[in-house]
């Protein structure tokens, strides 16, 4: 039987975030944007007013500078809504997740799979839900290995 605590920072859920969207199609246009605007920018900014100087830095800085920043504030009001105390139990039968307030059972087939994300366990549900265990909870990486593999397992028996 595993039982961790999920407590999550801001850090682990915008460093995921991050991973995501470097990870995904999405940054072929984030980068042609940027290249675009910067270039944009060494050519008109000698011949262009305040205002317009104004706005070529700040679409200079939208993706590198500004979008990292929302999302960190994104993880922020996430981490805010989660629930204190919020902790998984992990045994051959069931997942239990555990609050202060509630308990709720997890059956193994509605589990899709467990991955490691940027020093994050994730944990996923079948209806697009999931947990985060951080790495930190783990005693060392072989027990976090022993807990993805185990996982894993009961994935494979149920799917039978």
């Amino acid at each position: 039987m595993f039982r961790y605590q999920c407590n999550i920072t801001t850090k682990d859920l915008w460093k995921l975030s991050m991973y995501e969207i470097l990870h995904s199609p999405a940054i072929v246009s984030n980068l042609i944007f940027a290249v675009a605007m910067v270039i944009m920018t060494v050519k008109f900014f000698p011949q262009s007013s305040i205002w317009m100087r104004g706005i070529l830095i700040f679409l200079c800085l939208l993706f590198p500078v500004f979008q990292p920043l929302a999302i960190y504030w994104r993880a922020n009001k996430q981490v805010e809504k989660l629930p204190e105390g919020l902790s998984l139990q992990v045994d051959p039968a069931k997942i239990q997740v555990i609050t202060r307030a509630d308990t709720m059972d997890i059956a193994w087939e509605k589990v899709a799979g467990v991955m490691e994300r940027c020093n994050v366990v994730l944990l996923v549900l079948k209806t697009r839900e999931g947990y985060m265990i951080p790495s930190s909870n783990f005693v060392n990486e072989g027990e976090k290995e022993r807990f993805k593999n185990f996982v894993a397992e009961k994935i494979r028996e149920w799917a039978k």
